[in-house]
């Protein structure tokens, strides 16, 4: 890979991991779409796998209680039924639509979160279910299983900015493991170069460390705002970048 392409992709795993150290989501949201302008789909969604997944451990399990693993682990048992039809749809389907599912998965999320929805009652199973295989369909054809699961959290006012940054941990760690299984299969062959590796991992910290400043010093207001105007940009990101498929097959 040509040196300018690794020094954006440096920046683009250390801002997407203090995003997602601060914000507790993100990720997939800032690298997927930047990562796309210079690496086809699926070397681009094994990347953000990869790292998203290691930048997970250290927030999965500090402070970690019995209510966070559970709810965690709802979410993880209902994904598991949309993540292997989302990773077989990844390999088959044309950016385009894979684009335009993005786009419309990060607008449907916003909109519920900015709105101010709010679970009325205890969460159904109905309500697990379709939030759980939304969430599981997204990472697998994509990576960005964030926005479905934010807004389930964010309508849930029973939980706290560090419940919330967690349990999406948790999901994100085991969801993760099990999706680089067939991932692994077309994990780019830079991942296999030591010192790229390691520049990446470096990045990685170096966001995870900032982004923890950052959330510490962030109130109940000033992290559900954060959220609103992380997924504004990402959804402009995602449909600027789908309009840019759109584009070009005209």
């Amino acid at each position: 890979m040509l040196e300018s392409s690794i020094i954006i992709l440096t920046i683009t795993i250390f801002f997407a991991s203090l995003v997602r150290t601060a914000t507790g989501f993100g990720f997939a949201l800032v690298a997927t779409p930047i990562l796309s302008f210079f690496l086809d789909p699926v070397t681009a969604v094994a990347i953000t796998m990869i790292f998203q997944t290691i930048g997970a451990l250290p927030i999965a399990f500090i402070k970690v209680t019995k209510t966070e693993w559970t709810y965690a682990f709802k979410l993880l048992l209902f994904s598991i039924l949309g993540l292997f039809p989302g990773i077989s749809l990844l390999i088959f389907l044309p950016p385009l639509i894979i684009h335009s599912f993005v786009a419309f998965c990060i607008l449907s999320a916003l909109l519920f979160i900015a709105t101010g929805v709010t679970f009325k009652s205890p969460i159904s199973l109905y309500k697990w279910l379709i939030i759980g295989f939304t969430a599981g369909f997204m990472h697998g054809i994509a990576g960005v299983s964030g926005p479905p699961i934010l807004a389930m959290l964010h309508a849930d006012e029973t939980l706290t900015n560090h419940k919330k940054r967690q349990i999406l941990a948790i999901f994100f760690l085991f969801v993760g493991a099990i999706a680089l299984i067939p991932i692994v299969m077309y994990m780019p062959e830079m991942l296999f170069d030591i010192q790229t590796f390691s520049i990446l991992f470096m990045a990685l910290s170096t966001g995870m460390y900032v982004g923890q400043k950052i959330f510490l010093s962030l109130s109940p207001p000033q992290f559900r705002l954060c959220t609103i105007v992380l997924m504004s940009l990402s959804c402009i990101l995602a449909i600027g970048h789908l309009m840019q498929f759109y584009v070009n097959l005209l």
